[in-house]
């Protein structure tokens, strides 16, 4: 069926080099997931120390502000927040700042419901 003639030495090098090629191209493909994948993992690293330094940085300007005049109760959980995205420590510290928060407000307001109830007395219709 093949004679000499449909014989292509030629053919056979180019199936081989179109292979190679083909093998050379995925190398460079996973050279270049494996940098890219290197270049986040450092970005990532230094997202992480940003964030970091801006959270401590944050949070000691909080811990300043309750000796100095200042809104401490606020600076410091907004501190915590930006430390919470980094650290399971910070949003233990966060969510025990947020219980600690809506128990004084609960004793807060309910005691200005009863100051303002009892201090007023109720309004009357004349009939």
């Amino acid at each position: 069926m093949y004679g000499a003639r449909h014989w292509r030495p030629a053919h056979c090098f180019q199936v081989v080099e179109s292979a190679q090629d083909a093998f050379m191209k995925s190398l460079k493909q996973i050279s270049t997931e494996r940098e890219r994948q290197e270049r986040n993992s450092a970005f990532a690293t230094a997202l992480r120390l940003v964030r970091t330094l801006i959270g401590f940085t944050v949070l000691g300007v909080g811990v300043l502000l309750i000796v100095l005049p200042g809104p401490a109760f606020i600076v410091i959980p907004i501190g915590l927040a930006i430390l919470a995205t980094e650290y399971a420590w910070a949003r233990r510290y966060l969510r025990r700042f947020k219980e600690g928060g809506e128990k004084l407000g609960a004793i807060f307001f309910r005691k200005r419901e009863k100051k303002s109830t009892s201090a007023e007395p109720a309004p009357q219709r004349p009939d």
